[in-house]
């Protein structure tokens, strides 16, 4: 890591009660090829213990933000605190494979303004599995280089150039890297997935209120998918009705991705889960549809 006042990247990390799994993250980051780098870490927990995991990593960047801050717009800060030309996002509960950054540096030096890399996971647990595989099969191994639909912040590089025209992240989303991305394409900046970026995510948690967070989440997705597409109230309904295909389309796509990955068993084994918790999104998209449909009359553009 230099300790060059203009690094070539910073890499930004969104810190939240991450004392257990910060310091496998920040060693990764700090065994990269590519050197030429600084790494912001954005903490917003009230907690003592992730600022005491930076105590015994010095040249990183640490920020504590006084109030509690959503992923997002913790990226915000560390965004604005960075001196690199690139923004490379990961999460702190992910170490990154020796290789990532050097990877997604190539990619962008190719012609790439936005880039997104692979999310695995080496966890042992089944829950842990069927959680990632829910959360990440678009980023799985096995899928090819090229342009993709959504950067995901887990392993995401975005230019200088694609930040100023798409960002900052709309920090009150859990989505805000997919409206980012959707920015990003608007403004010409097509998302590519570069597959020698790889980080691997630790393991995962079945918190309480899960299937309703998934609601709730997927009801946020579909109001900012809509909104940002300008749909009317006709097309609000249609994409209503259509939650049941828009279902069986994802558990397609899950079904494609682990195939491809070799994570088939995973996903057999794990489906009841799966069809439960995509169930869950999608009728939470049909909500969002269905509530911003009140607010608009046939032809117009909806607004929240």
């Amino acid at each position: 890591m230099t300790a060059d006042p203009a690094p070539l990247a910073s890499i930004i990390v969104a810190a939240y009660h991450s004392a257990d799994f910060l310091p496998r993250c920040l060693e990764s980051l700090i065994g990269q090829t590519l050197q030429n780098f600084e790494i912001i870490v954005v903490n917003s927990s009230p907690e003592t213990r992730t600022a005491a995991v930076l105590s015994t990593f010095p040249a990183v960047r640490f920020h504590q933000h006084p109030e509690r801050l959503l992923p997002h717009a913790a990226r915000n800060v560390g965004a604005e605190m960075a001196r690199g030309r690139l923004l490379v996002f990961t999460d702190a509960d992910c170490r990154a494979e020796p290789g990532w950054l050097a990877a997604l540096a190539e990619s962008q030096a190719a012609g790439h303004e936005l880039v997104g890399g692979v999310i695995e996971t080496a966890a042992p647990h089944l829950v842990s599995r069927a959680i990632h595989l829910l959360k990440y099969f678009a980023y799985l191994r096995g899928r090819p280089a090229g342009p993709f639909d959504l950067a995901a912040t887990g392993s995401m590089l975005a230019s200088q150039a694609a930040w100023r025209l798409a960002g900052p992240f709309d920090g009150s989303l859990f989505a805000g890297d997919a409206l980012f991305s959707s920015r990003a394409l608007r403004a010409g900046i097509t998302p590519w997935f570069e597959p020698r970026a790889v980080v691997v995510d630790q393991d995962e948690k079945l918190p309480s209120g899960f299937f309703g967070d998934r609601l709730r989440r997927g009801q946020e997705f579909g109001k900012m998918r809509a909104e940002f597409a300008h749909w009317t109230r006709p097309q609000l309904a249609m994409r209503s009705a259509l939650a049941p295909v828009a279902l069986a389309f994802t558990l397609g796509r899950m079904f494609h991705q682990c195939r491809r990955a070799g994570r088939l068993t995973d996903f057999a084994v794990t489906f009841p889960f799966q069809l439960a918790a995509q169930a869950a999104w999608c009728f939470g998209e049909a909500l969002g549809y269905a509530e911003l449909s009140q607010k608009a009359i046939p032809g117009d553009r909806p607004t929240l």
